[in-house]
């Protein structure tokens, strides 16, 4: 027996070494899993060392080129866990204010109302107070690397992009409105969404494909939104304006090729905007969210009516003394004058009031108001960015305020109040040979390597191409022969019109204060582009022949060349 133990014991060993060995080999692995599975955890899992979800990744944004707009990033967060001791406050306070770029008062009111389990002292550190504060290595500070948004370009689109918050939640803008699509737990399906899709070989391939695998391409041009915000930079620092508004759009497609609105803000960087109490919300994008009077761009809606009901003709004259009563108010000129006997394109060119009013009250409320309404105003456009508001008209059989003199007044974009966006998609209609479009973003929707582009839709048709053919003719003609020539480009014909609109205050309008909109669009004859300029309060001249028709023109002259349009004679 002893002999028969003494053979087999070198087998033993043997499969024993074996075993051993191979024990030692799975317990590697798994080690080599768990340390993978760790690392892994913040991408893979969603959940940080606490235990909570973190939040998830969120799908790229490009431009119509493929450049990078939105992707996802890293913040760092500081964190207290634990119960920590009088000491420990006072020592923190001291030490880690600067890092945080906190006053110390707050900090120390953080770390007393602190508990026994885990408060966040700062959502977003710097990568430079992240890496100190780690190698501090204390046993209650904890600092988590979590997913984040990143705007490559900063300030620029931030209003057409929008945000997303601490935890992946998208604020605002696209990254609202699409926000169960781009979210990486998000429900939306391509067939969910509201636009009108077809199946699209893109022109490129996204250098940068999330791994949410669901990704938009939008309509903004970088190259065109870098001149819209550096112009509107311009001409809010020179013109002394309080803020303003520029959008580009493609009258044909509904495409928005650039809006930028100012005061901006980074998204970045939104937790460090601090609001004035009695600022609109400063996230909130002012071309489809803030409401004001249009002033005279709005004649260009009353006299392309009045033409296309068939209410007034071309030539018909009337007769401008001076002075419009109508019910209780008194229609004037801006410049105080009586012109004469004037027709559509002298009201136009001159920018009549009383002449506006005129086609108005010979059109009659019922046929004023259905064409503004086929205009878009007092509804929304169906932009696809989140905040769009309706607008206010009011009309005779649904607003008890309506009086007849508003009738008159609206004529002239006074007592009626639209957004940017709802004004330049009236002025595109009649670029567009009466034909409105949709305003979109977003141009095509990426869903796992599947392309599908957002077709063209057109919403109504609001005047007759003829009617549009002869409006556009008259707006060149105020351009070149009226009273904004400064909008005018040298070889070029562009179709234009001025706004300039009085604040109303509690009790009247302030002369002083005003509104200054300049819509044109160009080549006159197959327009590339609308644009409208919008400035605020403006300090240097309350005209918008001074301020926003300048403004267009040299915006203008740098899309002629961007785009190699040629000139009109040439």
């Amino acid at each position: 027996m002893d002999s028969l133990m003494q053979r087999s014991l070198p087998r033993v060993r043997a499969v024993f070494a074996i075993i051993v060995v191979v024990l030692t080999v799975i317990g590697l692995q798994l080690v080599r899993l768990q340390v993978i599975k760790a690392a892994a955890a913040p991408v893979a899992e969603g959940h940080n060392q606490y235990g909570s979800l973190l939040p998830p990744h969120r799908g790229n944004m490009v431009d119509r080129a493929g450049n990078l707009l939105a992707t996802d990033g890293v913040r760092y967060q500081v964190a207290i866990a634990g119960a920590i001791t009088e000491t420990t406050i006072m020592s923190l306070t001291q030490r880690l204010a600067p890092w945080l770029e906190m006053p110390p008062a707050e900090l120390e009111r953080r770390l007393r109302n602190h508990g026994q389990g885990v408060t966040v002292l700062k959502f977003y550190a710097r990568q430079a107070a992240a890496a100190e504060i780690e190698r501090w290595n204390t046993d209650y500070l904890r600092v988590e690397r979590l997913a984040r948004r990143f705007y490559p370009e900063n300030t620029d689109a931030a209003f057409v992009l929008g945000l997303a918050t601490a935890d992946q939640i998208g604020r605002y803008g696209v990254e609202a409105k699409y926000d169960a699509f781009l979210r990486e737990n998000g429900d939306m399906a391509v067939t969910n969404l509201e636009n009108h899709l077809r199946a699209l070989s893109p022109d490129f391939s996204l250098d940068i494909p999330s791994p949410v695998g669901r990704d938009l391409v939008l309509t903004i041009d970088r190259r065109i939104q870098a001149i819209v915000e550096d112009e509107l930079k311009f001409a809010v620092d020179y013109y002394g304006a309080t803020g303003g508004t520029i959008i580009v759009m493609d009258p044909k497609t509904g495409e928005i090729l650039a809006m930028a609105s100012a005061p901006g803000y980074s998204p970045n960087t939104f937790y460090e905007v601090q609001a004035a109490p009695d600022q609109h919300d400063p996230f909130s994008d002012p071309a489809t969210g803030l409401l004001y009077e249009p002033g005279s761009v709005f004649k260009i809606v009353t006299m392309a009516a009045g033409l296309d009901s068939g209410k007034v003709t071309l030539d018909q004259k009337f007769k401008d003394v001076g002075v419009l009563e109508v019910g209780e108010r008194e229609i004037r000129n801006s410049d105080r004058q009586a012109h004469g006997e004037v027709a559509i394109p002298t009201i136009l060119q001159r920018s009549l009031n009383i002449g506006s009013a005129q086609v108005a009250l010979a059109m009659g409320a019922d046929t004023f108001y259905s064409y503004v309404e086929r205009f878009g105003f007092g509804n929304v456009t169906g932009v696809d960015l989140s905040g769009e508001v309706r607008g206010i008209v009011k009309r005779p059989k649904s607003s008890a305020q309506w009086s007849p003199s508003d009738l008159a007044t609206n004529a002239f974009g006074q007592g009626i109040s639209v957004t940017p966006m709802q004004m330049i998609c009236a002025v595109s209609a009649v670029a567009n040979n009466g034909v409105m479009m949709r305003p979109h973003v977003v141009k095509a929707i990426v869903d796992h390597g599947r392309w599908f582009e957002i077709e063209p839709s057109p919403v109504r048709i609001a005047i007759s191409p003829q009617t549009a053919r002869l409006m556009t003719d008259i707006l060149v003609s105020v351009v070149e022969n009226g009273g904004t020539n400064q909008a005018a480009v040298p070889g070029y014909h562009i179709a234009g019109k001025t706004g300039t609109a009085e604040i109303p205050g509690r009790t009247a309008y302030d002369s002083d204060l005003t509104i200054s909109t300049y819509v044109g669009y160009a080549p006159a004859a197959d327009p590339r582009f609308v644009v409208l300029v919008k400035l605020d309060k403006t300090r240097l001249s309350v005209w918008a022949g001074h301020t926003s028709a300048p403004t267009f023109q040299r915006l203008a002259r740098r899309l002629f060349a961007l785009l190699n349009i040629p000139p009109s004679d040439g």
